[in-house]
């Protein structure tokens, strides 16, 4: 979202245009950031389907699943929130004839379904752990 790294003004491809340049060695991130949470809806709406394609779609489906669901249970200012609430909010604050508005439209039940997923199986993690904690070497 930094002003100086805008060149298309859609910030999945600006920010990894910005890793490509930098850091190209960080080919797998660079992949993660240009695809994050349904990235390709919004740059078909945007007409960027093309600037899309120059970034492969990441090879590990769980890591940009993991992104997703990081990216929709934080607000707008940082706040933890529900991945449901994330995309409600994001649903009234562009209006229905914006690209974010039709590209959510399309993607957000999706995105939730793997959010709500990811968090599950953190949950299930979590339990798993504090019921067999392994033993101290």
């Amino acid at each position: 979202y930094a002003p100086t790294l805008v060149h298309t003004g859609f910030h999945p491809i600006d920010g990894a245009t910005y890793l490509q340049r930098t850091t190209p060695t960080l080919t797998e991130i660079t992949s993660l950031v240009a695809h994050h949470t349904g990235a390709r809806f919004e740059a078909h709406q945007r007409g960027l389907t093309a600037e899309l394609a120059r970034y492969p779609h990441p090879t590990h489906g769980i890591d940009l699943a993991i992104l997703n669901c990081a990216d929709l249970c934080t607000g707008p200012h940082g706040d933890p929130v529900n991945p449901d609430a994330r995309l409600t909010e994001v649903l009234h604050r562009y209006p229905p004839l914006h690209p974010v508005h039709q590209a959510i439209t399309r993607s957000g039940p999706l995105l939730c379904a793997q959010a709500h997923l990811v968090l599950d199986a953190a949950s299930q993690r979590r339990n798993a752990l504090s019921t067999n904690p392994t033993p101290h070497s």
